[in-house]
């Protein structure tokens, strides 16, 4: 052994342990702990062991005490002091599972920028729409609410034609039902009637709105079908539909608002012809002041109305039937302010001044009725239809209606007991004639019901 030095065992933790500031040494003989400071102290030297020291037993080997060192301090064994360091943690040791964070947090932008996009395409394609809604009047107007009166709860209207061939008689007949929605069926021949289908409009109808129509042919033989009704806004409004000759349905081609100087009258009538034999059209209505007015248009457009004639009662109905439409001999059925009657008016060149069709007393008229007005050619007849007081449907009737001014109006109306009762009081009513026939709408039991005159014969039938 002897006093040779040999390399010391002191691990590296140890010189890590050693260097330590402050120095902490535990003295367990004298429950002393010494705080110094200053360099780390060198590692004790290991013990020497001399020839002549007895050897022990490693159980029985005396107790001494350390000595002091040169600075004062008592060297304590390593384990003394040593601080608890953890076992190494092993790759193959379990670790805690990552907790994730919801998803919204990890894709916060993502939905931010998702919504944005939505946002901006609703925009988008809500401005298109209310473009493309109000193409025909860049001013939106505010919805009016009017009340129905029974003349416009069921409103009807018909239009006719002959085609190309100058033979095939076609038929059109409109309603409306109580939420607005407006549907049609036609006829082929004048007899039968296909399915019925709702009309497709960009302008909602009003609920209540007086309805018109009429139908022409160009050179090609396509049929157009011209629908007038009142909007939302109270505004006239014109459907135009197109059908292929002997077609069963219609595609609309245009829907737009004929704008008026003076508003319509928020319960006005509504009534219209085609002139000239061509896409000429006149419509008719009285202004929120209740003058008799007319809308002029052809493909190019309308005007924005004029007043022909004199006051109409507000709530009552109007009719107009070309009687000749190649020279315009135009007739139109109102009823007068001041004495509530039925009056026409006539179109000759120029307006005349509107006359009473009755100068009796009718114990049947009802001032507030629907009106509808047809001729024919045979008899040289205009027929006018009512709805009385006691619900059943009443024909005012005039000859020599192709003299113009010379026509003579029976003096009492007529009813036939084949006509069905109508469903109101005052219901609404539309009529179409062409060569010795008639034929007249209205609701009655919630159904559609024509009454048909062939020559002198009337039937009845339920088209709904």
């Amino acid at each position: 052994m002897g006093n040779e030095k040999r390399a010391s065992p002191v691990s590296r933790a140890d010189s890590e342990i050693y260097s330590l500031k402050p120095i902490q040494q535990y003295y367990p003989d004298d429950k002393i702990v010494l705080v110094t400071y200053g360099p780390p102290l060198p590692p004790p030297p290991p013990p020497q062991m001399s020839e002549k020291s007895p050897s022990y037993p490693e159980s029985e080997q005396p107790q001494k005490k350390p000595s002091i060192s040169a600075q004062g301090m008592i060297p304590v064994p390593l384990e003394e002091f040593r601080p608890a360091v953890p076992a190494p943690v092993s790759s193959e040791a379990h670790l805690p599972q990552r907790q994730s964070r919801p998803f919204w947090k990890r894709h916060v932008f993502m939905i931010i920028a998702v919504l944005l996009l939505v946002i901006i395409v609703t925009g988008v394609l809500a401005g298109v729409l209310t473009t493309r809604n109000f193409n025909s009047n860049p001013k939106q107007e505010a919805i009016i609410t009017v009340a129905v009166s029974n003349n416009s709860m069921s409103s009807v209207a018909s239009s006719g034609l002959f085609l190309k061939d100058g033979t095939t008689w076609n038929m059109q007949t409109y309603w409306q039902n109580s939420y607005g929605t407006i549907s049609y069926r036609m006829s082929l021949d004048g007899v039968t009637y296909k399915e019925a289908q709702n009309v497709t409009l960009r302008i909602p109808p009003r609920v209540g709105s007086p309805l018109t129509a009429n139908a022409v042919t160009d050179s090609t033989g396509v049929v157009y079908l011209r629908l007038f009704y009142m909007s939302t806004t109270n505004s006239a409004t014109m459907c135009v539909m197109a059908c292929a000759a002997f077609a069963t349905s219609c595609s609309t081609i245009s829907n737009n608002l004929l704008p008026t100087t003076v508003p319509p009258s928020n319960f006005t009538g509504l009534s219209g012809v085609t002139v000239n034999e061509a896409q000429d059209w006149r419509v008719y209505y009285y202004d929120m002041n209740g003058f008799l007015s007319q809308l002029q248009g052809n493909a190019s457009g309308f005007n924005k109305g004029e007043i022909i004639g004199g006051t109409c009662l507000n709530g009552s109905s109007i009719a107009a039937i070309n009687v000749n439409e190649t020279t315009n001999n135009i007739v139109v059925f109102y009823v007068d302010n001041q004495s509530g009657d039925l009056y026409s008016q006539q179109f000759v060149g120029h307006w005349t001044f509107g006359m009473p069709v009755s100068k009796e007393v009718t114990a049947s008229w009802n001032p507030t009725s629907g009106l509808g007005a047809a001729y024919r050619e045979t008899p040289d007849q205009l027929h006018v239809y009512y709805t009385g007081l006691d619900s059943r449907v009443y024909e005012f009737i005039g000859s020599n209606a192709s003299l113009e001014t010379n026509t003579s109006w029976a003096a009492q109306p007529q009813t036939q007991k084949t006509w069905a009762t109508a469903e109101l009081v005052g219901s609404d009513i539309t009529a179409i004639g062409w060569d010795d026939q008639v034929r007249f709408y209205q609701k009655a039991k919630g159904r559609i019901a024509e009454g048909a005159l062939q020559n002198t014969t009337w039937t009845q039938k339920f088209l709904t």
